[in-house]
């Protein structure tokens, strides 16, 4: 189980940092704009 949670875990952690860089990239177009 513990094998299989472990991926799980990695991927939530990859789509949460890819939000918050995405959430940061439209702040500075909205900025540069």
């Amino acid at each position: 189980m513990e094998i299989r949670q472990q991926p799980q875990q990695q991927r939530q952690e990859q789509q949460q940092q890819q939000q918050e860089q995405q959430h940061y990239q439209q702040q500075r177009q909205q900025q540069q704009q």
